[in-house]
């Protein structure tokens, strides 16, 4: 196989989502990439009360060109609290350019305290290329 960047390439000569990935705030988004574009893995925010990685499950979508779309979501149960990204990967600069959905509960349970939306682009960190599972 060769290298794309720090990234694996799949036998088709696509790079692999897998490995690990960080963004501009410190968060650490680890993918496992399983066929048929199963996605699981793990979450560390780099923000907010729960430091510990959570763990997160999604589906991808890959593009001829290397691209591929992608989203997840993980939970924080502690905090009533669940997150959706909705995602590109981007071949050239071997990153994913992400949009976010953050809904947190309130304390009687039957409301939303809030909703937050934003943005992150995770780049992959040094030397993670990860392999795709069979």
């Amino acid at each position: 196989m060769g290298d794309v960047r720090s990234g694996q390439v799949l036998a088709d000569r696509r790079p692999t989502l897998a490995g690990t990935w960080r963004n501009e705030l410190g968060s650490e988004l680890t993918l496992i990439e399983e066929s048929g574009c199963v996605l699981g893995g793990w979450y560390r925010s780099g923000v907010g009360q729960t430091l510990a990685p959570r763990p997160l499950t999604g589906s991808c979508v890959r593009r001829a060109d290397g691209s591929a779309v992608l989203g997840f979501v993980v939970g924080w149960p502690a905090t009533d609290s669940l997150a959706t990204w909705t995602a590109r990967y981007q071949p050239v600069g071997d990153q994913i350019v992400a949009t976010w959905l953050l809904e947190s509960g309130s304390a009687d349970r039957t409301t939303w305290r809030a909703t937050r939306l934003g943005s992150d682009v995770f780049q992959r960190s040094a030397g993670s290329g990860g392999e795709r599972a069979s």
